[in-house]
């Protein structure tokens, strides 16, 4: 992953999409980013559904005047697998954060949760789909009441 993060902005158009740096202490984009740069899709769903896991490290989503950053969570256990990485959009899930401790927590229990069910898929106890699913259930709970939003493979 990178610093890197999509900014996505409603309007009667559509759902406006740009790029700008990610910071886990905002929950809006530098005043830098433009919508002017930006291309346009129909819904926010279709934009999670295209998401880049593996490229973004989050979404400042701005939906009705109101802004909400949302960490990426992306749900690769190849690389622990020692196996070359599927493609990596809709692979995961996006959590709306509150502060730097929060996203630096969550990322930090994603790491050791998907080096837990490799371990599993390892051993013939899940398959690669039940691992992710477990992979969900936990980002879910850890979420206490904050919006989660799958990804399109994490509930195929």
């Amino acid at each position: 992953m990178s610093d890197r993060a999509l900014v996505v902005a409603s309007s009667e158009k559509g759902w406006h999409c740009g790029e700008t740096a990610w910071h886990d202490d905002r929950i809006r984009p530098a005043a830098s980013w433009h919508q002017g740069d930006t291309f346009v899709v129909p819904s926010f769903r279709s934009v999670v559904r295209g998401f880049d896991f593996a490229r973004f490290e989050g979404i400042y989503r701005r939906s009705n005047g109101v802004w909400t950053a949302f960490l990426a969570c992306w749900f690769a256990i190849e690389p622990w697998l020692q196996e070359s990485v599927s493609d990596p959009r809709g692979d995961g899930a996006l959590v709306a954060i509150r502060s730097a401790r929060d996203a630096g927590a969550l990322r930090t229990w994603l790491r050791a949760a998907r080096d837990t069910v490799a371990d599993a898929v390892r051993a013939g106890e899940l398959s690669g789909a039940d691992a992710r699913e477990r992979l969900l259930a936990g980002v879910r709970r850890r979420a206490r009441g904050r919006e989660v939003i799958a990804g399109c493979r994490s509930h195929e």
